[in-house]
Parts: structure tokens; C-alpha cells; sequence
């Protein structure tokens, strides 16, 4: 099947194209002062279009811009989905897995890669490139509690993906184009899919990420969560008896896991995902962590370590005591020569030679 048939099925969300007169009498439309009814239609509209695609997934302020370039602001959901770019995933959760890719038939590359069908695909009209994106049946949790696997086999499947299409290895996936949004092309149509489902569209031997080579994608949050969690557990001790404790703990993380992205990653994690991670370290931290919990496992840590070095020594001298038995049956060496070597009286060679003859002790 080619790709242009495969895409037949799909249904299109396009602006249509005016001419020049078609488009100056929209300019001086677009001009006139609209009445409060039409921008509640307008409005309706674009909530609808939002919950058709993306159901209750949106975070509940998501990052959105109208331009990249002039940054991103935090809104609520009825404001954010009338802007170009999206945030789509919350920071805890990722349910939508997105693609970045730069070449002028980007829209169909997800057929020639072998890739199950997106559920969306956004096209930017002037160039070709496209975002493409597959929602996930499962999402994959991305907080304090969540389990390190997931994560890991996420990484691992957008690293196969990124170059099984050619796609972008320094999206971040933060802002994506809108689907709902009329500026672009958009393609939906996708089925919910399992992470699973998408690695076995994939090469048996993924692309492995060289040693010292800072990760992307996905694997920047979790290397910058991974590092932040790791100094908390020390750091959080300087905080425990200070003035606004948890404030500070926190905007401590945060400084840190921006340093972290800033000198770790080619294309730094942005402020915004920073923060997030911080708190959540912070808070689970600050939650299990205290000066009482603290001198506990101290004291647990201690009596383990003197049992171990206990048991080390009396292992020891069960050693020195049977080889000097041996020495003085089998070595013909006295007891006064004993001694000397193994920094003891004779006596006391005398009574180890007598005891391990014996039987050793009872």
C-alpha cells in the first residue's frame, strides 16, 4: 500500500485556500468588531475539537505560544488550546509520545519506517515538517514513585523511532504544534497504541546511546530526576531546622537540576520541566526524610556495621589460632618463637595450642 493510500482514510482538519480577493474580504472581516455570541462559538469550537483529540490528558495550565520565538506562558486550558504550539503531556505523566520531524515528506515517513499510523500529524504548510504523535494506551508515569523501567524502555523506543523516521534527537516534545489549531495541516485518525506494540515495529537491535553521550528525548527527564533525587537525600539534611524548610529544599532542587541539564545536555530541559521535577523530588523527599527517621537508619546502619566487623574479627582470630596450632605441631616452631610472631605470650600460645588440640572452642 503506498502511502498516499494509506492516508485516504484519514480524516483532515484543513484551511481551505483563498485567493487574494477572498483574502482581503476576510481581512476586512476579520476587522469588524465580533459580537460576545461569536467568540462563545468560537470558543465552544475549539473545546470541543480539544476534548475530541485530546480528552482530559491536557494538563490543567499547559505551556502554549503563538510564535516560538517570542517564548511560552502558562494558561488555563480554554485559553491554551486557541494557541499555535501545546503543552500536551503533564509533567508527571506522558501519554502523548511526539516526533519532530524536518523534511518536506514528513507527513508519510511513519508508512515507509513501518510505524503503526499516528494519532495525529500536524503540517506545517510552508515546509513540510510535521509533528508526529502516537498516544499511548498505557502512559508512562514520570514521577518520584514511578518505577525506573518504564522509563528506561520509553527512552529506548523514541530513541528507535527518532531513527527509524529521521526525526529531530533534540526535541524536547514540551510545545507541540496544536492539532486543533487552523494554522496547520492536520492528519488523525491513529489508534491508541501499546509502547509495547510500537517496539515491534522496530528493528530487533535499537540504537544504543554511546558512553558519555548526553541523552535526548525523554532521557534528559530522566537523567535530570535521576541526578536531582541522588542529591536530595544528602541535601535535604541542611534544610531540616532552617525558616521555610521546604521553600528553600525546593529552590534548591531546582537550581540544581537546571545546573545538571545545563552542562549534561545538548538541548537543556527548560525551566518549566525543571520545576516540576524538583518538586516532585522535594516533596516525596521531605515527605520520608526527617532528623528522627535520619537517626534511625544512623543507628540501624551502626549496629549492622558492628555486627559485620564482629564477625570479621572473630573470623580472623579463629584463623591466626588455627595456624598457629599448625605451626607448632607441623613447623617445629616453639612457643616463645610463636609468640614473637604473632604478638602473644607464651602462655597464651600455649593455651591456643592446647585448645585448638582439643577441638577448639565449644
Amino acid at each position: 500500500m503506498s502511502a498516499a493510500a494509506a492516508l485516504e482514510p484519514v480524516a483532515t482538519l484543513n484551511r481551505p485556500r483563498f485567493t487574494l480577493a477572498e483574502r482581503e474580504g476576510l481581512r476586512e472581516a476579520a476587522a469588524l468588531p465580533r459580537t460576545r455570541r461569536q467568540r462563545q462559538l468560537d470558543n465552544l469550537a475549539a473545546t470541543e475539537a480539544a476534548v475530541d483529540i485530546f480528552g482530559d490528558r491536557l494538563p490543567a495550565k499547559p505551556y502554549n505560544t503563538d510564535d516560538l520565538a517570542w517564548g511560552c506562558r502558562v494558561s488555563p486550558q480554554r485559553f491554551a488550546i486557541r494557541r499555535r504550539y501545546i503543552q500536551v503531556n503533564k509533567p508527571w505523566l506522558l501519554c502523548f509520545l511526539v516526533l519532530d520531524v524536518d523534511h518536506q515528506d514528513a507527513y508519510k515517513r511513519w508508512h515507509v519506517a513501518g510505524l503503526p499510523r499516528p494519532y495525529w500529524i500536524a503540517v506545517n504548510r510552508e515546509n513540510g515538517h510535521a509533528h508526529l504523535c502516537w498516544l499511548l494506551r498505557v502512559p508512562v508515569a514520570m514521577h518520584d514513585l514511578s518505577r525506573p523501567a518504564p522509563m528506561s524502555f520509553l527512552e529506548d523506543v523514541q530513541r528507535g523511532m527518532v531513527a527509524q523516521i529521521g526525526a529531530d534527537e533534540n526535541y524536547g516534545g514540551l510545545l507541540t504544534k496544536n492539532p486543533t489549531h487552523r494554522h496547520w495541516i492536520v492528519l488523525t485518525g491513529g489508534p491508541e497504541l501499546e509502547l509495547a506494540e510500537l517496539r515491534r515495529c522496530l528493528p530487533r537491535r535499537l540504537p544504543r546511546r554511546a558512553r558519555g553521550e548526553p541523552p535526548s528525548g525523554v532521557g534528559r527527564n530522566v537523567d535530570t530526576f535521576n541526578a536531582t533525587r541522588t542529591h536530595a537525600y544528602r541535601a535535604v539534611r541542611d534544610y531540616w531546622r532552617s525558616q521555610h524548610g521546604f521553600v528553600r529544599f525546593q529552590a534548591h532542587l531546582d537550581h540544581h537540576a537546571l545546573d545538571f541539564t545545563s552542562q549534561a545536555h545538548a538541548v537543556p530541559l527548560c525551566d518549566g520541566e525543571c520545576y516540576h521535577i524538583a518538586k516532585s523530588v522535594a516533596r516525596w523527599v521531605w515527605r520520608r526524610f526527617s532528623p528522627e527517621a535520619f537517626s534511625a537508619l544512623q543507628a540501624q546502619r551502626g549496629r549492622k556495621a558492628g555486627r559485620l566487623s564482629g564477625d570479621a574479627r572473630r573470623e580472623a582470630t579463629r584463623t591466626r589460632d588455627r595456624n598457629i596450632a599448625f605451626l607448632y605441631q607441623h613447623g617445629n616452631a616453639s612457643l616463645a618463637e610463636l609468640g614473637a610472631k604473632f604478638g602473644l605470650t607464651k602462655q597464651g600460645v600455649a593455651y591456643i595450642v592446647e585448645r585448638e588440640r582439643s577441638g577448639g572452642v565449644k
